[in-house]
């Protein structure tokens, strides 16, 4: 009965990344509603991951859809706590409705948090602009246009489908310094290694991931 529950959850975990890759693939501004459809399927077979909840926030926004995108966003804070990403959205979301008080605060919550690179200094950009300082880690560095990084993904052995989910769960958790997601240009595997070189969908930089299979 344990085994069988088991891989009746890892099927839906797999289905869950499948639909959230197929959401982010949906990066046309005209393509948004065929995108919510797909992160709502993500999150109604894994309800508890935090990154789900922030991309479709970020999409009920963007078709002005703002009660539900601040419960979303709220919930993506609720599960992934320490990060400043949920915060920094919030503030734009607020200074964009005249909220200048609410946008601050979240501003400086999200500068408390773990948000490194250009997001900060645009956290910091923004509470100048507004009249408001705040203290917070100096950023460390700025994008680095071209990039590699290897990781190791173990439990997988030979099955390539498997494989490929944990590639794009991968790199959906972890975007651009900037903030953006990556997108594959292209790849290819000679086992136990698969590589995807990927550009940033927002600023340009450039990727190489290359994930060794175990």
């Amino acid at each position: 009965m344990r085994l069988r529950f088991w891989k009746s959850a890892a099927k839906d975990e797999q289905a869950a990344y499948a639909e959230f890759k197929k959401g982010l693939d949906c990066f046309d501004p005209r393509l948004r509603e065929q995108a919510l459809r797909h992160f709502r399927a993500a999150i109604a077979l894994k309800p508890d991951e935090g990154v789900f909840h922030l991309r479709i926030a970020a999409t009920l926004e963007a078709l002005g859809q703002i009660e539900e995108a601040l419960r979303e966003y709220h919930e993506s804070i609720r599960l992934m706590p320490g990060e400043g990403g949920p915060f920094f959205c919030l503030g734009n979301l607020a200074r964009g409705r005249g909220d200048l008080a609410g946008a601050r605060e979240n501003y400086v919550k999200a500068l408390s948090m773990k948000l490194d690179g250009p997001l900060a200094g645009l956290c910091r950009g923004a509470l100048a602009e507004l009249g408001s300082a705040a203290e917070a880690p100096p950023v460390k560095s700025a994008i680095q246009r071209k990039s590699s990084e290897t990781v190791a993904i173990k439990g997988v052995g030979t099955d390539a489908m498997a494989a490929v989910l944990r590639e794009r769960l991968y790199m959906a958790e972890h975007p651009c310094e900037c903030g953006g997601q990556w997108q594959r240009v292209r790849g290819g595997s000679a086992f136990p290694v698969v590589y995807s070189e990927c550009v940033c969908t927002q600023c340009g930089a450039e990727k190489r991931f290359e994930f060794h299979l175990a």
